[in-house]
């Protein structure tokens, strides 16, 4: 899984072009770290325990909703006007002892920044892996999950946030708080 989650950021690095682009002084980047619970619906929790063991579960054993609590990386570059690209890691623990949650995703987003802060709409798309427990496989699934993202200016460099986000296919959804740095002074974000 670990391996995995490293072949995907590597990729999107890469893709993204902040590596290799020429005008990198004249682009604001940022990094961005937080930490981010995930609830996780029944049906999540179901296909997780029945890829482990094979067959369908009885509705007697069903597992309820399930929640992860990760730690994530994300990397944006400003592109256009007011959208950005980039990448995003996270892994955490799952409820249940010996379990665990990680992805690996591509970002895209449009902000509106003011003198005091951020609004901003993005989309985020990639892998997630999940292991119920010590002993069980690797389940992992493709992921598309629209957000919504707030920051407050603390200072030129430094933002303060707030993420909340919503996978339709499964009907999870994601809540977080995130500390940002910027390569650019305030407001550079800004067309």
């Amino acid at each position: 899984m670990l391996r995995g989650s490293a072949w995907v950021v590597v990729f999107a690095m890469a893709t993204t072009g902040c590596m290799f682009d020429h005008r990198r002084e004249d682009r604001p980047a940022r990094v961005r770290f937080g930490v981010t619970t995930h609830r996780l619906s029944s049906e999540t929790g179901d296909s997780l325990v029945a890829a482990r063991s094979g067959e369908p579960m009885p509705t007697s054993t069903k597992a309820g909703p399930s929640t992860a609590i990760t730690g994530s990386a994300q990397f944006t570059m400003s592109f256009r006007g007011p959208v950005y690209l980039g990448v995003e890691a996270e892994g955490g623990a799952m409820t249940r002892s010996g379990s665990n949650y990680a992805g690996g995703y591509g970002v895209i987003g449009a902000e509106s920044t003011s003198g005091i802060g951020s609004l901003a709409v993005e989309l985020v798309a990639g892998r997630r892996w999940m292991r119920q427990d010590t002993e069980s496989a690797d389940v992992s699934s493709f992921a598309v999950e629209p957000r919504l993202r707030a920051q407050f200016w603390m200072t030129d460099q430094l933002t303060f946030g707030a993420a909340i986000g919503a996978t339709p296919i499964d009907r999870s959804f994601m809540a977080g708080v995130f500390l940002g740095v910027h390569s650019s002074v305030f407001n550079s974000w800004k067309p």
